[in-house]
């Protein structure tokens, strides 16, 4: 089996951690890998070090122009013609859809795994009707699309994003270890560290919520910054929970 892997970029976040997971996996079942991706990174530079051939997809970039997408579209048959994989596996909203027209033209199975819709909750109307009929024609192209969960599935279906049989949800998985809990009490102070990005789909309100309900030691580090962090430290004074969250 050879499998092609291919994402938009190369900086090491959640999605590129999974895509590293998944070629070490299929590496230890003795699949041949190649990873395709559209700017140099850390996951490119762990990836060759595990042995694992890498291509740059340049003519892809993150934003939509015709001319340079279709470029990409011809690049990637290029490159499927050449590598001739027997699956392409393909991460991210750009990669997804450019790999998937060119897996539809070159007759090659294709596998998109969506880490969260860009039609999803928090984004304008305009662009929620343009990136649903986007993925739209996407799922028309692929074979299966993985959800990372429900909420996805269920947004997909909604939208009429692919259909029941062709939509499945795998949650992300992480390692197997042992993991002990204190108890939270006077006594002992439980420090909670969240490292995300401050936006809508962070759904920090949620967080603050249940902080107010948790009674004990508890502090709360964020680290991180976007759009609704002042608004995120306005909520915390007024929710009276400044001795438990830092910011």
């Amino acid at each position: 089996m050879r499998i092609l892997y291919a994402i938009t970029r190369a900086e090491w976040g959640g999605a590129q951690v999974h895509v590293f997971d998944l070629i070490k996996h299929a590496l230890e079942k003795r699949y041949e890998c190649i990873l395709v991706s559209g700017e140099e990174g850390e996951l490119t530079e762990r990836v060759r070090e595990i042995g694992v051939k890498v291509v740059i997809l340049d003519t892809l970039i993150r934003d939509i122009h015709v001319i340079k997408d279709l470029k990409a579209v011809t690049r990637f048959m290029q490159i499927i013609n050449k590598e001739k994989p027997n699956l392409v596996h393909l991460h991210s909203s750009k990669m997804g859809i450019i790999g998937r027209v060119a897996c539809k033209i070159s007759k090659v199975p294709v596998i998109f795994t969506a880490h969260g819709w860009a039609f999803t909750e928090g984004v304008s109307k305009s662009k929620r009707v343009l990136f649903t009929l986007i993925e739209k024609l996407g799922a028309v192209c692929t074979n299966m699309i993985i959800c990372v969960s429900d909420f996805d599935r269920n947004l997909a279906l909604r939208n009429k994003v692919g259909n029941k049989n062709k939509l499945l949800t795998i949650h992300n998985g992480v390692k197997k270890e042992e993991i002990s809990f204190k108890t939270v009490t006077k006594e002992n102070t439980v420090k909670i560290i969240m490292v995300a990005r401050f936006s809508a789909q962070k759904d920090y309100n949620t967080l603050f919520l249940a902080l107010k309900k948790i009674t004990g030691s508890i502090k709360v580090l964020l680290v991180g910054d976007g759009e609704l962090l002042e608004e995120s430290k306005k909520k915390v004074s007024d929710l009276n929970l400044d001795n438990f969250v830092e910011f």
